[in-house]
C-alpha cells in the first residue's frame, strides 16, 4: 500500500458520528436495557421500607423481621442474577446502529464508513464514490430519547405498586420518617413484638 493510499484509507474510514453522539446513543441504550427490571428488583427494598415508614416493623417480633430483610435480599439478588444474565454492554456497532435507526437513516452508512473495500484499493473511484454516498447520507443521523420499553417486563404496570406505596409511606409517616427508616433495616432497633 502506498502512502498516498494510506492517508486516503485514514481520511475514508473516519465516521462522522462523534465521540459524544456514539457515548449517548450508548448510554440511551443501557438505560434501556436497565430501566425495564430495576423497578421490579428494588421492589422488596421499597416494600421493606414502605413497611418500616407505617410503623409494622414495631410491632412484629424481630425474627420476623430478620427473616423479611434476609427474603428481600434474596429476591433482590435473585432479580439481579435473573435480569442481568443477558445484560452486555452496547457495541460501537450498536450505538451506531441506532444513530442511524433514530435519524432513519438507510443503508446504514455510519456503519459503512468503518468498512474496508475487500477487493478494491482504498483509492479505487468507486469505493471513493460509495464513501461519499455513505458521508452525505450519514449526516442525517441523530440520536432520539430512551424508547419505553420497560411494559415488554412489566404489561401491568406494577412496576409502579411499589415506589407509589413508598410514596404513600412516606408521607404518612410525617416528621418520624427519618427513624422509621433506620428501624426498616435494624431488626432490634424498633421491634416491640408483643402486638405481632
Amino acid at each position: 500500500m502506498t502512502a498516498a493510499s494510506r492517508t486516503i484509507s485514514k481520511r475514508t474510514s473516519k465516521a462522522p458520528a462523534s465521540a459524544a453522539a456514539i457515548a449517548g446513543a450508548r448510554l440511551v441504550l443501557i438505560w434501556e436495557r436497565v430501566w425495564p427490571p430495576l423497578p421490579l428488583i428494588l421492589a422488596p427494598a421499597f416494600l421493606i421500607m414502605a413497611l418500616g415508614l407505617f410503623g409494622v416493623w414495631r410491632s412484629v417480633p424481630a425474627w420476623l423481621h430478620l427473616g423479611a430483610l434476609g427474603g428481600g435480599a434474596l429476591l433482590t439478588i435473585a432479580g439481579i442474577i435473573f435480569f442481568g444474565r443477558d445484560l452486555r454492554w452496547p457495541t460501537r456497532r450498536d450505538a451506531l446502529e441506532r444513530l442511524e435507526t433514530d435519524g432513519r437513516v438507510e443503508h446504514a452508512p455510519l456503519q459503512a464508513l468503518e468498512d474496508r473495500p475487500f477487493s478494491a484499493a482504498p483509492e479505487d473511484p468507486l469505493w471513493r464514490a460509495h464513501l461519499s454516498d455513505m458521508r452525505a447520507r450519514a449526516r442525517a443521523a441523530r440520536l432520539k430519547a430512551p424508547r419505553a420499553s420497560a411494559d415488554a417486563y412489566d404489561p401491568w404496570s406494577l412496576r409502579y405498586a411499589a415506589p407509589g406505596l413508598l410514596l404513600i409511606a412516606l408521607v404518612a409517616a410525617g416528621p418520624e420518617r427519618s427513624a422509621r427508616l433506620s428501624e426498616a433495616f435494624s431488626p432490634e432497633a424498633g421491634a416491640g413484638g408483643a402486638g405481632a
